[in-house]
């Protein structure tokens, strides 16, 4: 119909009605009009009728159809074109929304990793700077130290030189006098013993430093014999220096010393806790003990805190009751020691 009008059509745009002109449309129309009736009388169905009417209809029944589809109008082919444009345009549409959403996902993914790696790296970048401030600053006082150091050393030089020069001088003096008085009483005498003043003075100078000596060793004894008294009390004191030696003379001595004051601190603790729990064997108790903190579900630093206030108390009491032996501080009452010996009093050493 359409195509018999005289009108000129532009079928690529014949779908979109608003480029075409208004006044087209109607002469197409117009055109139409006379081949409307035989169009619908075509389609309709032919009832049951008369000779007459159906002399009238073989002209329609001899017509003849065009080969191929009914519908193969431009327009018709031009709107199944259409159609399946628009359904691969939906498959289309539908894939590049799904692969836009992939890619969503994957760019958020990437956005999470990149701010974990920012994250640790700037963790790295702040302990890189603080071990770096850290080594600048130890840098700085091994500079310090080392400058520092010269100044100490011929101060030290300084006063070792001073010491000495003293002590010598005192011993000069010291030496000095005996001779004098030495010479005296060989003048008085008669001796000849002492009058060579060379071998007078190498006898005196001789006797000095043995005596400094002996000074020298009777302080160490009795600064140990304090410490060693002072902290074991009730032991039996050593007799002399070689035996106070003996108990300073290693690590492993020290060690004992303290074992035994930890061991009775342990004692009086576990004594309580006997008493308080009767049936609680104490043979794996330090066993538990580690097994408990190694399963992490206590805080130890939080026990610590509560038993610290009680372990000192005990150990106040613990030495509150060691003391009441020593009320006059006279420490050689549980001693060893002969009744006629000389007391040591904490007092007088202070």
């Amino acid at each position: 119909m359409v195509a018999n009008s005289v009108q000129d059509v532009d079928w690529a745009k014949a779908r979109d009605s608003g480029k075409i002109n208004k006044d087209k449309w109607k002469a197409l129309v117009k055109d139409a009009k006379p081949h409307s009736k035989k169009i619908i009388a075509f389609f309709s169905p032919k009832p049951a009728c008369s000779t007459s009417t159906a002399k009238t209809e073989l002209v329609f029944d001899n017509y003849t159809a065009p080969a191929g589809p009914l519908d193969a109008s431009p327009a018709t082919s031009h709107s199944r074109k259409t159609s399946v444009d628009d359904v691969a345009d939906d498959s289309s549409h539908a894939d590049l929304l799904q692969e836009l959403t992939e890619l969503r996902q994957q760019l958020q993914s990437m956005k999470k990793q990149v701010v974990v790696v920012m994250d640790q790296s700037r963790k790295s970048s702040d302990r890189a700077r603080a071990a770096l401030q850290q080594a600048q600053e130890a840098l700085k006082l091994k500079e310090d130290a080392a400058a520092e150091a010269p100044c100490a050393s011929q101060h030290e030089d300084y006063m070792l030189d001073l010491m000495t020069s003293a002590g010598q001088d005192m011993s000069d003096q010291r030496v000095n006098a005996r001779i004098r008085i030495l010479l005296q009483l060989s003048q008085q005498s008669g001796s000849d013993f002492w009058a060579d003043i060379t071998r007078t003075r190498r006898i005196v100078q001789f006797q000095d430093r043995a005596s400094q000596v002996r000074d020298f060793l009777d302080s160490c004894t009795n600064i140990l014999a304090m410490v060693y008294k002072s902290m074991f009390p009730r032991n039996p004191q050593p007799a002399g220096l070689p035996q106070l030696m003996d108990k300073f003379k290693s690590v492993d001595q020290i060690h004992l010393f303290v074992k035994a004051q930890l061991v009775a601190g342990a004692r009086f603790a576990l004594i309580v806790l006997k008493i308080y729990y009767p049936k609680m064997s104490l043979n794996n108790i330090v066993d538990i003990c580690h097994a408990k903190v190694r399963e992490r579900k206590r805080n130890v630093d939080k026990i610590n805190d509560k038993v610290t206030p009680t372990a000192e108390k005990m150990i106040e009491d613990l030495l509150r009751m060691d003391a009441d032996f020593f009320r006059e501080h006279h420490y050689a009452d549980t001693l060893d020691v002969p009744a006629g010996a000389e007391r040591i009093n904490i007092d007088d050493l202070i």
